[in-house]
Order: C-alpha cells, then structure tokens, then sequence
C-alpha cells in the first residue's frame, strides 16, 4: 500500500547502497528508481545528509549533484526547529546514553537530530539502514529515537517493496 507520506532519506539509505549492494555498476535502476521517485513526490531528503554525503568527495556525491540535489530540503524551518528542541531535550534527560553518544547527537554536523526532527515536524516516515538497539549506550540510532517519539521508519528494503521496485 503506498502512502502520500514522504519518505524522508537518511544518510545511509544512499551510502549503503552504493558501497554494497546497489552500486551504480551492479544495479544502475535502483538509481534510476529514486530519480523516479523523487520526481513522483515519494522521496526527498533534507540539507543535512546532503552535507554528509558531501564529505565524501566520491561517486555517489557527483550522482547526488546531477540526479537528486534538488531533493533536499532545507532542515532550518521553525516546526523542524522545534522538533529539534524537544529532541535534544529528551537526550540530555535520558540517562541511558553516555555524554559521547549524546555529544555526536547534538552535533550540529550530525544530520541525525534534524532528519528526526524534520520527520517528526512534517509527518514523513524516515528511511534508514540503521536498526533498533534496545540497550545500547555508546550511540544514538534512529530506530531508538523513532520509538520513543512514535516516528514512522523503515528501511531501503521496504520502501522498495512498498513502490513495487523489481531489479
């Protein structure tokens, strides 16, 4: 069932691919399909990630400039801004994560906290290779944070099957 949610795209929805099993030159329409869906109003991205996959300097950067660029959106919004806010809030309160977890958190570089809360601020549902770790302390994953404030996410997988993707 397809929803008329945007899926909002974490950093490793595009790295993971890319350096594994969705390289360009193994499955170049699983490219194509996130140009498509994109353009069909299924998929964007916000500042953030862009900012990390940046860093890289490599192939998908130059993919994500010509193809996908103008798919991430601006993260600095006053709803996203407030989201943020009560987001980091609720990691200074919680005492299960360690200072380092909660530092790289509140990162300001860190697209993590403000893909959250841009999710959270404009109903999106997050896509994310990262996985719910109940117990861990030493990072924040976004699966957590996700079920702690009832946030919709799923990973590259579902939002394949989700859209009916065949490779």
């Amino acid at each position: 069932m397809v929803t008329t949610k945007f899926h909002v795209l974490d950093t490793s929805a595009f790295i993971q691919p890319y350096r594994t099993y969705y390289a360009f030159d193994i499955a170049p329409s699983f490219w194509e399909y996130l140009i498509k869906l994109a353009k069909g109003g299924f998929i964007i991205s916000i500042d953030k990630v862009y900012s990390e996959i940046k860093r890289g300097k490599d192939e998908l950067f130059s993919w994500i400039n010509i193809n996908f660029k103008n798919y991430f959106l601006p993260s600095g919004d006053e709803k996203t801004l407030e989201s943020y806010k009560k987001l980091v809030n609720w990691v200074e309160e919680s005492t299960q994560y360690k200072s380092i977890a909660k530092r790289k958190f509140e990162d300001a570089e860190n697209a993590d906290a403000w893909l959250l809360a841009y999710a959270m601020a404009h109903s999106c549902i997050i896509v994310t290779q990262e996985i719910y770790k109940r117990d861990i302390k030493r990072e924040i994953p976004i699966p957590n944070v996700c079920y702690a404030f009832n946030i919709e996410y799923i990973d590259i997988f579902e939002l394949l099957r989700k859209y009916n993707l065949k490779l």
